[in-house]
């Protein structure tokens, strides 16, 4: 049953969940003077550091390729907090692949789109002194231009960390698909080791993330998927130079390394 919601700018209903993350979910808002759509994250009170990161960090980000962030406000029922966001209709990347038509990538104009794109976003980052630290298919949001054209942005900074060149961190942040080895050894392999980490993590999480747009796929498959910490570990840790990405076929089978995309991928130079 939808339920009415309200903050003091903005009314949303409890059915019209548009996302889910790790520290609230986003629902369809609506402007109560403007009738302007947004997007309305209801924060879970448990978060307090990480929304204040997010906040912190929104706004001081302005740029195309970044998610437009509006205000804080809070539910009038619940108290959370809420952040009001600009909406992006066609959702995130994650859901953008899992589309038929891209079982195998994007096509090659598109692909090269959402590269400039996220590049774009991603230089705007570092220059004003931010590590994102979770970039993924799940965290680049896709509007809509007034041409038509798919505009993508980064988003979601409750793990974004003002992180200079030479800086290090400890936090243990991340999705596992996506995560530099350095940070999964620490995680799941070795937990008690020490623990010190800089800006090369977002690196290896772009490029995961550029090979799983191009491709349709991650880029390192244990036969288990994410419940095989092991063999996930050897993959992304123990390729040779030039490996871009490895797959395991069979509970106990050896791992096949590749060295270019795979031919299904729709690219026209796969080296």
């Amino acid at each position: 049953m939808s339920t009415y919601r309200a903050t003091e700018n903005y009314v949303y209903k409890t059915d019209e969940c548009i996302g889910r993350g790790a520290t609230g979910d986003v629902y369809k808002g609506v402007h109560k003077v403007t009738g302007e759509h947004c997007a309305l994250k209801l924060c879970d009170s448990r978060f307090t550091q990480q929304l204040q990161r997010e906040v912190e960090a929104m706004r001081q980000l302005q740029h195309p390729n970044i998610t437009k962030f509006y205000q804080l406000e809070y539910d009038k029922e619940s108290a959370k907090p809420i952040l009001v966001m600009e909406l992006c209709e066609k959702g995130n990347l994650l859901e953008v692949l899992r589309e038929p038509s891209n079982a195998f990538g994007l096509p090659e104009e598109e692909y090269l789109r959402f590269f400039s794109h996220l590049v774009s976003g991603m230089k705007h980052l570092r220059q004003n002194g931010f590590s994102h630290r979770d970039i993924k298919p799940g965290n680049i949001l896709v509007c809509i231009a007034d041409d038509g054209s798919y505009v993508y942005k980064l988003s979601d900074f409750g793990t974004a960390k003002p992180l200079k060149d030479g800086d290090f961190f400890q936090s243990l942040v991340g999705t596992e698909e996506y995560l530099h080895p350095d940070i999964f050894k620490t995680a799941f392999i070795e937990r008690h080791r020490p623990r010190e980490f800089d800006i090369s993590v977002d690196l290896w999480s772009l490029g995961a993330t550029l090979y799983h747009t191009a491709t349709g796929k991650v880029p390192f498959q244990p036969f288990h998927g994410r419940g095989d910490k092991h063999t996930m570990f050897q993959m992304i840790s123990h390729k040779d130079p030039g490996v871009i990405s490895g797959e395991q076929t069979s509970a106990t089978g050896d791992i096949i390394w590749f060295k270019e995309l795979p031919k299904t991928c729709r690219l026209s130079n796969r080296r």
